[in-house]
């Protein structure tokens, strides 16, 4: 697994809390940051791709990096590559269709191994946590945006979503931001079977 250096915006890593917004269309995504309400990252999903294939930009609409979702894997396993076509980061999830633990794996820049792992609450997936292994450290929190009831409905039905980041001071956003496109889609996934 390639060494991942954040190509990002200059804010991805920051020494404040980040909290962004992300927001799911038809599986393209809008991420902002509320503190700026300036676009932060995006993605678009290519169409016909074999392998679940989402491009992902930073906020100059540049690219950052693909997520690839890896076909035929009893776990989803999702592959996070480079411009270059290494891999960054791997996201697994349980084995059971059920399941609502994932785990991600890369090597800092340093050359550091880190993994993490995100829990979803058993309520409908309302929230999650992202920690670091083995310390447990929280490193980013999810919370799913509550609308009226009739507005979830809708959006719901014309496959839109939106929910909250919030993201620890020093941690890469754009690495966070690839577990959460990870866990909507698998999601959506489950949703549709």
């Amino acid at each position: 697994m390639a060494s991942y250096q954040s190509q990002a915006a200059s804010t991805t890593i920051t020494n404040r809390q980040l909290v962004l917004q992300v927001e799911e269309m038809l599986n393209n995504f809008t991420i902002k940051d509320t503190a700026t309400n300036k676009t932060f990252m995006r993605s678009k999903a290519k169409k016909l791709s074999m392998r679940g294939r989402m491009k992902v930009y930073d906020g100059n609409n540049n690219l950052l990096f693909d997520i690839i979702q890896k076909p035929f894997r009893m776990r989803p396993t999702f592959s996070i590559r480079g411009q270059d076509k290494g891999e960054i980061m791997r996201v697994k999830f349980g084995a059971m269709s059920i399941s609502r633990t994932a785990h991600a794996k890369f090597t800092t820049a340093e050359g550091q191994p880190v993994k993490l792992t995100m829990k979803s609450s058993l309520v409908g997936g309302m929230s999650a946590e992202i920690v670091q292994e083995p310390s447990k450290r929280p490193v980013a929190h999810i919370k799913r945006k509550m609308i009226g009831s009739g507005k979830t409905l809708l959006r719901t039905a014309l496959g839109q979503d939106t929910y909250h980041v919030t993201v620890q001071p020093g941690v890469d956003a754009a690495l966070i931001v690839a577990m959460c496109i990870c866990w909507d889609t698998k999601k959506e996934q489950q949703q549709r079977r």
